[in-house]
């Protein structure tokens, strides 16, 4: 009989160990923060002793066997504890749960980036606005944790000295999307053009000239030098990234201006950014799921919208049905929202269910016919 890590790991298998140092590491202190919540270890399950770490408890000990960890806990405890997830005596630190809801995950059945990619525009056939194009989509895919912005490049096995990213996922965007992943080329120009800085003969990062592109029909700014957005979109990431990834994307080619998220500038403050989004946009969408309830951050996203007299636009998925017994600490305001507000509904989960759901609320909430 398996023991309760071993199904916390069987339920986990599912999202793979991402690559990259960082992204590891965050998907380290993830699954550490979900194993406290759920009672599998302390939250101090490892302290600092002298420069090594010591694991307290067999329940861990058991997770970094089974998950592969046993070569670099070390060096991941070392780098959570160096960025704040880590306390050297009292364990993992409110940043390291704050991660649990805003984490760099990457689907096992690849939905965001199968979505990512059947969500953009057609190539267009200028020359100049193809690498423009495909600068922009980098950054875009950087935005949604689809791949580094730093690419590692490796020679390829054909004639001529082209280069393939080593990340998987970059890859089979350049594939599916551009015909092969050969980047040797791209990048060339790329560089030229100011989109990607060579750090190494094999390594290159996406440029900050390349993340304006992302921002480049807006004409105006709020009052206080901020973008200004026309379209919030509150999800929960970890049940409805893909969804509203396509929603971005969809809202995006027909000339309006989301905002999720991942659209914050560095640094800024999480709680007054996204207040401040939501008071500054004209409409408000939110993506509700089975559990999407549980976040606190989407319940404050709903609160402010209505404390702003946003219209407000619930789209519902994975199944999702309110009763209001089922969530009794849900503020009042949050509950009339919820279960009064005429909710589109998607029938399925799928690319075509949520084409549909998308092309309702165009049709009702923006006038659009899609």
């Amino acid at each position: 009989m398996a023991s309760k890590v071993g199904k916390f790991l069987e339920e986990r298998s599912k999202i793979p160990i991402p690559s990259g140092d960082i992204n590891r590491a965050k998907f380290f202190a993830v699954e550490m923060a979900i194993g406290v919540d759920k009672g599998y270890w302390k939250k101090n399950f490892a302290i600092l002793d002298r420069r090594t770490w010591r694991l307290q408890g067999h329940g861990v000990e058991e997770y970094i066997k089974l998950r592969g960890f046993q070569d670099e806990f070390q060096t991941l405890l070392t780098w959570l504890y160096n960025h704040g997830y880590m306390d050297r005596l009292a364990g993992l630190t409110p940043k390291a749960f704050d991660l649990v809801e805003y984490s760099v995950q990457e689907d096992a059945d690849n939905t965001n980036l199968n979505e990512f990619i059947r969500s953009l525009p057609e190539l267009p056939s200028n020359d100049i606005a193809r690498i423009r194009l495909l600068a922009k989509e980098l950054a875009s895919g950087v935005h949604w944790d689809l791949w580094p912005a730093t690419i590692v490049t490796l020679p390829s096995d054909t004639v001529g000295g082209e280069l393939v990213p080593l990340d998987t996922n970059l890859s089979e965007y350049l594939r599916e999307r551009w015909g092969d992943s050969n980047v040797g080329r791209r990048l060339t120009l790329l560089q030229g053009h100011g989109f990607v800085n060579r750090a190494r003969y094999d390594t290159f990062r996406v440029s900050g000239d390349a993340f304006d592109l992302l921002h480049e029909r807006e004409a105006h700014f709020g009052e206080d030098g901020i973008v200004a957005y026309d379209t919030f979109i509150s999800y929960r990431r970890a049940e409805s990234s893909a969804f509203a990834l396509l929603v971005n994307n969809t809202l995006d080619g027909h000339g309006l201006m989301p905002f999720v998220d991942m659209s914050l500038e560095l640094g800024e403050d999480m709680h007054s950014g996204l207040k401040e989004r939501v008071k500054q946009c004209t409409y408000f969408i939110v993506l509700i799921g089975r559990k999407t309830l549980e976040s606190m951050w989407t319940v404050r996203e709903i609160s402010w919208a209505l404390e702003f007299d946003k219209p407000f636009w619930p789209i519902w998925h994975n199944d999702f049905s309110f009763l209001r017994d089922e969530w009794p600490d849900l503020p009042d305001d949050v509950v009339e929202a919820v279960e009064r507000r005429n909710a589109i509904v998607v029938a399925e989960e799928s690319a075509n269910g949520y084409r549909n759901a998308i092309s309702e609320m165009l049709l009702k909430g923006f006038d659009i016919k899609p």
